[in-house]
This record gives structure tokens, C-alpha cells and sequence, in this order.
């Protein structure tokens, strides 16, 4: 059974992965991953370490990468290296390689990232497996998970506006493509965790 977590940046989407993960044992996986291969793969000459793609991915690269020229960006074009221009505080992050990135393989192959991830679930895990990917987005990616016979819960919080410009914040579809719908203020992660419980327990998990 695979739970996929939408929603907005800051939403709550690994607070309630976390919480299904200790108390159902559930495995973690994320659309995102294959883009994380692809940004260690090609940069890993400046990317300090693989946190800086993760838990700390808003956080500034290196020196080196705020200044690296258009020049050195390998299988990046330039569209997508306008769209890794650096943010209000003068610097480029790990989401912001993410972002150019995931938009480059996307425009080749519409579905590049879902179907990655779907093989590799495949390898990687059984039927009976409970899976969370906790970084849905797109309409590929929720109709996939729907098709393995998923569960798809949106996150929001209690403003719910966009703090980020780029198109993926927006692309979270009507709520009635979702099974749930989590809303909590900031910084309500007990009110998230119980939310969390009760729709487990009403789905049997």
C-alpha cells in the first residue's frame, strides 16, 4: 500500500511521513529521488554533502556554486539555469537545484520521475510493504499512485498560500482527488500526528 503526502512547502508533509514511519514501520521513498541522484551525480564537486539536499536543502550551497558559471552546468540549458538564479538572500540552495533539475527531465520525458520511482519501488519492495512518499505534486505522480490502489492525503496549513513561485507549488490539483485533507496552523504537528492516526486507523493500518 502506498500513502502519497501532498502539499506546500512548510505544509507538514514530513511530519506526518515521520509519524507513519514510527509507529507502522512504513519505508520512505520520494518522486525527488531520482532528481537527487541526477544533482550528486552532476555536482557533487560542490554540493557540501547529501543533507544539502534533504533535511537542509534551503539551506546556501557552497561559495563556489552561488558563483558557478553557466559555463560548467553540464546537461543544464540555459532556461533552466535562469531558473536557479540566486533567491532574496543573494544565493542558490539545494531546492533551487532540485527545482532546475527536475524541470529539465521533465520537459524531455513528462513523466520521467514517476517512472523512475516506480521501477524502483518495484525492485526494492513487496505487496504487503507499507510505502510514503511524502513529496506528491503533480497529476502523473497522483494518478500512478491511484492506479497501485494508493492512498493520497493533501497537506495544508492554516493560511495555505504559496511561499514559493515555482509552478510546482501550484500543482496540487481540486481537493476531491485527495482520500484526506489535513489542515493545521503552524508548528501543529501533535494536531497533524492525530489527524495522521485516525486516518490510518480508518483505513486499516
Amino acid at each position: 500500500m502506498i500513502i502519497g503526502l501532498g502539499g506546500r512547502k512548510r505544509s507538514g508533509k514530513s511530519t506526518v511521513a515521520d509519524y507513519i514511519i514510527k509507529t507502522r514501520g512504513a519505508k520512505q521513498y520520494a518522486f525527488a529521488d531520482g532528481v537527487r541522484s541526477l544533482a550528486l551525480s552532476w555536482y557533487r564537486h560542490i554540493i557540501p554533502d547529501e543533507s544539502y539536499l534533504r533535511a537542509n536543502k534551503d539551506k546556501p550551497l557552497s561559495d563556489q556554486f552561488n558563483e558557478f558559471p553557466y559555463s560548467q552546468c553540464y546537461l543544464l540549458s540555459v532556461p533552466y539555469w535562469d531558473n536557479l538564479d540566486k533567491n532574496k538572500r543573494g544565493v542558490r540552495t539545494g531546492r533551487d537545484l532540485l527545482k532546475a533539475i527536475g524541470d529539465f527531465g521533465r520537459d524531455a520525458c513528462p513523466d520521467i520521475w514517476t517512472q523512475i520511482l516506480f521501477d524502483q519501488l518495484d525492485e526494492e519492495t513487496e505487496p504487503t510493504d507499507l510505502i510514503v512518499i511524502d513529496d506528491v505534486r503533480m497529476p502523473d505522480e497522483r494518478a500512478r499512485i491511484r492506479e497501485s490502489g494508493g492512498l493520497l492525503v493533501l497537506l495544508r496549513r492554516g493560511d495555505d498560500e504559496a511561499v514559493d513561485g515555482h509552478w510546482s507549488e501550484n500543482s496540487f490539483g481540486t481537493t476531491d482527488e485527495y482520500d484526506a485533507v489535513f489542515t493545521a496552523p503552524d508548528g501543529g504537528c501533535a494536531v497533524l500526528e492525530e489527524m495522521a492516526e485516525h486516518f490510518l486507523t480508518e483505513h486499516g493500518l
